[in-house]
């Protein structure tokens, strides 16, 4: 575990850095099937009012399947949204992260109920399933193959 997320400790900070957007498919794929960085992020903790000391629980990566994390930004966020979230949504989840445990349960709750979590999400399941590039591409071959046929077509009738 810990020779990936030396590798993925840097995903989350570099995705902050170069936007998965603007990155070309080739980039995005190799992130995409290198999988979300779990890190243990020992070194997120907060304090209570009570004067305890909480700390990040690796469990919640098992029990949240979209969590992810960054031992240098030492914040959690959600893989999906930071992946394809929109440029109109401002989620803590993906602008800033996430740091705060003693409300980490309800904010997990409330963001995994949020559209623009789902709307990333099956973005997320679906990517590279359709290569739109490929797609138009495609399209572009046929319109040439058809615009050289009706072009051979016009030279022989003259």
């Amino acid at each position: 575990m810990s020779a990936n997320n030396e590798v993925c400790q840097c995903d989350v900070a570099k995705l902050k850095l170069n936007p998965f957007r603007l990155m070309d498919f080739e980039e995005k794929q190799t992130i995409y099937l290198r999988d979300r960085p779990v890190p243990k992020l020992a070194n997120l903790i907060c304090s209570n009012k009570k004067g305890f000391n909480r700390h990040f629980n690796v469990k919640l990566y098992e029990e949240h399947k979209w969590l992810t994390g960054c031992e240098k930004l030492k914040k959690s966020f959600s893989w999906p949204c930071l992946l394809f979230e929109g440029l109109e949504t401002k989620s803590p989840w993906t602008s800033n992260g996430y740091s705060d445990l003693n409300n980490l349960h309800n904010a997990i709750t409330r963001h995994e109920k949020s559209v623009s979590h789902i709307n990333a999400f099956l973005t997320f399941k679906e990517f590279g399933k359709t290569r739109v590039d490929l797609a138009l591409n495609e399209h572009r071959r046929i319109s040439i193959e058809n615009h050289n046929t009706k072009v051979k077509k016009k030279s022989k009738s003259t």
